[in-house]
């Protein structure tokens, strides 16, 4: 590589090298000396902006103009820029990353150049750009709808909703009978997807969404909005407006008297409260076979008698017409106690049209399980799928 002395005149002489060598150069829109010192080479078009400082001493800078093009770089080479880098003669950092071949200061000069502008030309760097303003705005519309949306909420069910130690309390003091709507019961409801262990059925859709405009004594049961949960925000941006629309009664339960939530907010009160509401009842369980219900749990250790009728686990809407039969048998039972999924919504309310009580408990021993024994949460325990 050719060393030049440091007098001024070589400095100029220099400038003139790089000057003929860029004649016709669009992108070279500058060639100056500064102080005697360095001759600087200004490159600029609509999208970037940098200047190379070049020494006698073979040594090159490469100083951004502005923030954005030093953002760009950096991005893509997934390094953090300065304003002014060093990138031959003493970084061997940069000296990598450019991988300079050429052996003389205008040739080397053209390389980085060359090599910095085909970067900015490659057009996937402006696709992934936009594909990320795209994505930032996506996020913003986003958190504006999900803003909208838990006001709605808030607005709607204000009047309407007890919190969780309410709804115990009015069922045990009015000995009503539940139903209740989690994310299962509510895609069962609105779309034609079915949930997890319920396909798709137009006569379970048409119940629940009656069992919802029914003002009744029949307590119908909601989550309430969870704003802490992640899946909660995204299911109520995806399925609120959709299920407002059904919503009839004045007064709604809070659903999550029967999960793990419950037992975190309010710990044994909780529990103290469902003992009582079946303190000495005779009771019938409706579940599926193998399903997670455990009838002989602590929380069931007071009841007077207990009964069992089971069904499958999965696509229990199939046999629901039996079941209700078979529920309708039997005789002195105070309360039926179903985990039956969505099923088990539609038992309920069938149950308490006839004349009998019927609370749907879920997941309740295993919500208990899982605060106070510190076991999985309810979904993630194994249970056989039947069909």
């Amino acid at each position: 590589m050719d060393r030049l002395n440091t007098q001024p005149e070589n400095i100029k002489k220099l400038s003139e090298i790089l000057a003929t060598h860029f004649t016709g150069n669009n992108i070279v829109t500058g060639i100056k000396v500064y102080k005697d010192v360095l001759v600087y080479l200004t490159v600029k078009n609509n999208n970037i902006h940098f200047a190379l400082d070049v020494y006698l001493d073979s040594t090159i800078d490469l100083v951004f103009r502005n923030e954005e093009t030093r953002n760009f770089y950096s991005e893509y080479f997934k390094y953090n820029f300065d304003i002014k880098n060093n990138i031959l003669g003493k970084e061997e950092v940069l000296n990598k990353i450019f991988k300079i071949s050429a052996k003389n200061i205008p040739d080397i000069v053209e390389e980085i150049i060359s090599f910095l502008v085909s970067i900015e030309n490659d057009s996937s760097i402006y696709l992934r750009k936009i594909a990320e303003n795209v994505l930032t705005l996506s996020q913003r519309i986003t958190e504006d709808n999900q803003s909208k949306i838990l006001l709605d909420m808030e607005i709607f069910l204000k009047e309407k909703q007890l919190s969780i130690l309410d709804t115990l309390k009015l069922i045990k003091e009015k000995e009503l009978s539940i139903a209740r709507f989690g994310d299962g019961e509510i895609r069962c409801m609105v779309t034609k997807n079915g949930c997890g262990f319920q396909k798709h059925d137009w006569k379970l859709m048409s119940e629940l969404m009656k069992i919802n405009q029914e003002n009744s004594d029949l307590l119908v049961c909601y989550p309430s909005f969870l704003v802490y949960e992640n899946f909660w925000l995204k299911f109520w941006r995806e399925y609120w407006a959709r299920v407002k629309c059904y919503i009839k009664q004045d007064v709604l339960g809070d659903a999550m008297i029967t999960r793990p939530e419950a037992f975190y907010l309010h710990e044994h009160d909780v529990s103290k409260l469902w003992i009582d509401i079946w303190d000495n009842k005779n009771i019938c369980f409706v579940t599926g076979k193998s399903s997670r219900l455990d009838s002989n749990h602590s929380l069931f250790s007071n009841l007077k008698n207990s009964s069992h009728i089971y069904t499958k686990n999965n696509n229990a809407y199939e046999s629901i017409d039996e079941i209700y039969s078979n529920c309708l048998k039997q005789k002195n039972i105070d309360i039926f106690l179903i985990a039956l999924g969505p099923t088990g919504t539609a038992l309920a309310a069938r149950l308490h049209n006839s004349g009998r009580r019927a609370l749907d408990i879920g997941h309740l021993n295993n919500s208990f399980d899982t605060v106070f024994e510190g076991f999985v949460r309810p979904e993630q325990i194994y249970y056989e799928k039947n069909t």
